[in-house]
């Protein structure tokens, strides 16, 4: 048992007093860094930092750019010409942004032939 504890949970001072902690717990003896509990990491801290793990690797395996690139075309005339004409099948916006897939494969500019075949198209909404 330690010193300090051996006359009945008194603490002693360094000069020899006996000293009896306060109702408010003044006078009690500072915690010692063993009377301190440390949070447990435990099994469910290792099962999410796994499936963090797994996600991660998913991530970095599985996910492809598309296999086609995205064209830029202008928005006036030919996005407005496509939408009556049928040849966009569908879009998606984020502010004044337009991504979108054409019905079939088409090349921008239509003339060019180093122009990329594709079926995925952007544009900006002035």
């Amino acid at each position: 048992m330690p010193d300090d504890l051996a006359d009945g949970g008194l603490a002693r001072h360094p000069r020899g007093w006996r000293v009896a902690p306060a109702p408010d717990g003044r006078g009690t003896p500072p915690a010692q860094p063993s009377d301190l509990r440390r949070p447990r990491f435990g099994r469910f801290g290792w099962v999410v930092l796994v499936l963090l793990a797994v996600n991660w690797l998913s991530v970095l395996l599985f996910a492809h750019p598309p296999a086609q690139p995205r064209v830029a075309i202008p928005f006036s005339p030919v996005f407005l010409q496509d939408v009556p004409a049928g040849r966009v099948k569908s879009i998606s916006s984020t502010a004044d942004t337009i991504n979108g897939t054409f019905t079939s494969t088409q090349r921008y500019p239509p003339t060019s032939k180093s122009a990329t075949p594709t079926t995925l198209f952007s544009t900006q909404v002035p």
